[in-house]
């Protein structure tokens, strides 16, 4: 009922999901099916523009501490501990270094909503059934976080395709265990049966991931030195800024 009562509302139809999971209900497969609806690579090695290594984002990170204007994140967002860029960042920046990083992941983007992969997904799907006719990044931001921070698990509900893009990682962010990591498909409340995650990704400098809006995604903190600064976004129709 919420979702004809709202069509497309990422936040109505991940709760839609959840209960699915919570039933084991086969229709979530396609919903949930993390292999098909979610990528994560490395800009480096898309795009021959990029920053040749790791240590070359530096400079787009040294861009992103420019744009902090606040002193904590808005309290309605999901964020604890960092800070966040005000208004929609790649739109409004002029700093070279951020108009190169929304080129990349611009033809990044597209190239994955173009995919055999999304274009092969049922009509009935959400993703399908509300699909803008040109996806456009109407959102943008930057966090920036230090030992501590950390994002609840939440959805984009305005969005249709959201993602974020590693600009800094600290060196605490290992393969040993998921501090610090994105996380995706956890709800953040309680259910009878508690859901595993749908995925865990380790964050890397240059690592773009895209997914679906309805996701639930949120990240683990860590503890240790360093700070981490991501870029996020939203993909969907023009003028539905988040």
């Amino acid at each position: 009922r919420l979702c004809r009562s709202a069509p497309g509302d990422q936040y109505f139809i991940a709760l839609l999901v959840t209960a699915l999971r919570c039933l084991d209900d086969p229709r979530q497969a396609t919903l949930a099916d993390t292999d098909t609806l979610l990528t994560a690579t490395s800009l480096d090695e898309l795009d021959s523009a990029a920053p040749a290594d790791a240590s070359d984002w530096s400079a787009t990170a040294a861009a992103l501490e420019v744009q902090h204007k606040m002193k904590a994140a808005p309290p309605t967002q999901s964020v604890r501990g960092g800070v966040q860029t005000p208004g929609n960042l790649l739109a409004q920046s002029h700093d070279p270094c951020l108009i190169r990083l929304r080129d990349q992941i611009e033809r990044a983007a597209h190239a994955f909503f173009s995919s055999s992969a999304l274009e092969a997904l049922p009509e009935p799907h959400p993703l399908r059934l509300y699909r803008p006719k040109k996806p456009m990044m109407h959102a943008s931001w930057a966090i920036r976080g230090t030992a501590g921070t950390y994002h609840r698990s939440h959805v984009h509900a305005k969005g249709w395709y959201s993602g974020t893009c590693y600009v800094e990682v600290p060196d605490a962010v290992t393969s040993e265990n998921d501090a610090g990591y994105l996380v995706l498909g956890e709800p953040p409340f309680k259910v009878k049966d508690a859901l595993p995650a749908l995925r865990r990704i380790k964050p890397e400098a240059g690592k773009l991931v895209l997914f679906p809006s309805y996701f639930w995604h949120g990240t683990r903190s860590y503890s240790g030195a360093g700070q981490r600064q991501v870029v996020a976004f939203d993909y969907g129709s023009p003028n539905r800024f988040v």
